[in-house]
Order: C-alpha cells, then structure tokens, then sequence
C-alpha cells in the first residue's frame, strides 16, 4: 500500500514539475532568443523493456526518467531596425563572455555597443569574435557599421571582425543562465 502511494507522490511530483516549466515558458514567451524548456519523462515502453533487476533496484515505482531539456527550435524573426540586433537561421548560437571568463551560448542577438566600444548584450556581456571581444570603432560620423550573413562586421571598406558562432548540440549537460542563455557543464 505505502508503494503505491509512494509511486503516485513521484508521479505527481513529475506532473508539477511539468506545469512549472509550462508556466515558465508562457512567462518568458515574448523574450528574443528564450528556448521552451520541455520535461521529458520515461515512457511506457521503458517500464517494459525495463528488465525484472532494474525494477527491483529502483526507489518507487512511478514515474522515472524526469529531465528537463530544451528546445532549440528556430523561433520567429522580427525585423527591429536596430543595427545591432541579430538572428541566426538554422543551427547556431552567439557566443558571450562570462563574468568568470567562460563561454555562455545563445540565440538572443539583442546587442548594443557600450561606452568602451564592445559589442555586448543588453545585460552587459561580451558578444566574442573570432579573436576575442568585437570592438566596434567609427573613426568617422556618418559611416556605417553593417554585418552580413556570414557574421563579418564592416565600417565602409574596413573589416572590423567577425562573430564567433558555434553549432555545438547543447542538450542535458548544459545550464541555463539567465533567460535565454546556456552554459556547458563539465
């Protein structure tokens, strides 16, 4: 009797678990670059080709196999006429700096150039380039800073870097950090 409360106090913890992130995506639906987060749970077809040893050494019997992961999914692209707000088709993220120096991956291109000239976020990242933080330098008023598609930022003829964007396959050995970004767990 006590097991099959137990099994049913997990599965509900599962089902809570589930309406949290449900909530949590419809919080941060309208944020650029945010990724649904989605609990996945094992599935029928686990339990039966579970076999009798692996039963047996479980904890409960209710719902195992509860993970959160993201989808990455291409969202909607809206034209902003902001110069440096950025999307990426397809596979892709920005790449940032960390407070701690390390990479932070996203698909948010809501960027602005600081008092210092660096590419950064709206929270004050750096946005990195192929070799290091973009620097965005107008030596004269009135010229143009454009980026094409292949992530190469110009002022007039003058190439000032490229972005550093990676395709790395972020899946459960990631965390979020912040809203629309994700660090890789090592």
């Amino acid at each position: 009797m006590l097991q099959g409360l137990y099994g049913a106090s997990i599965s509900m913890q599962g089902a809570a678990q589930q309406h949290e992130m449900i909530a949590k995506n419809l919080a941060h639906a309208q944020v650029p670059g945010y990724r649904r987060a989605q609990v996945v749970q094992g599935t029928f077809q686990d339990s039966v080709d579970e076999s009798a040893e692996d039963f047996a050494s479980r904890s409960s019997s209710g719902v195992r196999g509860v993970e959160v992961v993201n989808d990455f999914t291409d969202g909607l692209i809206e034209a902003t006429g902001r110069p440096f707000d950025l999307a990426i088709q397809g596979e892709g993220f920005f790449v940032l700096k960390s407070e701690d120096g390390q990479p932070i991956y996203t698909r948010n291109g809501s960027f602005m150039v600081n008092e210092k000239g660096k590419l950064v976020t709206r929270d004050g990242r750096e946005v990195q380039g192929k070799g290091g933080p973009i620097v965005i330098e107008t030596k004269e008023e009135g010229n143009v800073v454009s980026i094409d598609s292949q992530g190469r930022i110009t002022v007039g003829e003058s190439e000032l870097g490229r972005l550093k964007l990676s395709r790395l396959k972020i899946k459960t050995n990631s965390s979020t950090s912040g809203p629309h970004s994700f660090k890789i767990l090592t």
